[in-house]
């Protein structure tokens, strides 16, 4: 709860607030043991379907619970937020982000919640983004958004896969943002941009 806290005070300080969020714990690492006891060599493609579901996971009872709080939340998948990738599984690389959907929901009044470390690429498969996936996520995220951004990042995770530092990221709309993303988002965002994945396990 103590992430879902976070994002609330954001919030009533008169950000609009994006949350990213990891899977919880040792989730990636029971998936992965998961594949391994019916596959040695597990397609790529299986896996990343496999392993996108530990955000799933994450991103809908950080919306329970930032609701729980008497915030509006929403959650949505790397798909449903339009992060484009190639078609590398378990490794992708963002292409592009789509921020319609998001916009749409911080101008409604929503604390926004997506999933970290994954993707779709344009034949509609999801993808992952590898190690420190999550961390690449919030980074496109700020820059897709335009916002400017300032970390703090927690120790290390033992998490494979999606399970990647973290931290608080600030925004500040007067400043320019880093690496911007081809066709991002156009427009400027008041709000803060906070990384779920450290609170949500406690």
């Amino acid at each position: 709860m103590r992430a879902a806290r976070r994002a609330v005070r954001a919030k009533q300080a008169g950000n609009q607030v994006v949350v990213v969020v990891s899977a919880r714990g040792d989730t990636t690492d029971d998936l992965i043991q998961l594949a391994g006891e019916i596959s040695e060599n597990p397609p790529a493609r299986e896996m990343d379907m496999l392993l996108a579901t530990g955000e799933q996971i994450s991103i809908a009872l950080m919306a329970m619970a930032i609701q729980e709080l008497g915030e509006p939340a929403v959650s949505f998948t790397g798909v449903q937020v339009g992060i484009r990738t190639d078609s590398t599984h378990t490794k992708a690389r963002i292409k592009e982000i789509s921020t319609d959907r998001m916009r749409q929901a911080l101008n409604a009044g929503q604390i926004v919640i997506v999933a970290g470390f994954q993707g779709v690429d344009e034949m509609a498969n999801i993808t992952t983004l590898g190690r420190g996936g999550s961390d690449t996520t919030a980074v496109a995220l700020a820059a897709a958004l335009k916002l400017a951004m300032s970390t703090d990042p927690p120790p290390p995770s033992p998490l494979r896969g999606g399970g990647a530092g973290g931290g608080e990221v600030s925004a500040r709309p007067e400043t320019s943002p880093p690496n911007p993303l081809p066709e991002a988002g156009r427009g400027s965002t008041r709000g803060r941009l906070v990384d779920g994945f450290r609170p949500l396990r406690d």
